[in-house]
C-alpha cells in the first residue's frame, strides 16, 4: 500500500532525540518518531494522533517543547 505523506524532523529540545514527524492529510493523522525507526510509515506508526492540518502539527510540534515554526514539511510518496 502506497502513502503520500508530509514528512518533518526536529529536535526535542529537553531530550536532544532527532524526531520524524509524518503528518497523513487523508487519514488526518499524525504520528512521531525517532529516526532511528524511520524506515517505513506503516510499522513506525502504531500511535497516531489526530491531527486536519500542518498548523494542528504545528501546535503539536509547540506542546513537545520544541519550535513547530521553524519545521520544515516535504510531500513524500512512501511505498
Amino acid at each position: 500500500m502506497a502513502y503520500y505523506v508530509y514528512k518533518g524532523k526536529v529536535n526535542h529540545p529537553a531530550y536532544e532525540l532527532p524526531f520524524i514527524i509524518y503528518f497523513d492529510p487523508y487519514e488526518e493523522s499524525v504520528c512521531i518518531t525517532t529516526s532511528y525507526m524511520s524506515a517505513q510509515k506503516p510499522s513506525i506508526c502504531n500511535y497516531q494522533y489526530p491531527a486536519r492540518s500542518l498548523n494542528d502539527v504545528r501546535t503539536l510540534i509547540n506542546k513537545m517543547g520544541a519550535n513547530g515554526d521553524n519545521v520544515i514539511f516535504k510531500y513524500y510518496y512512501l511505498h
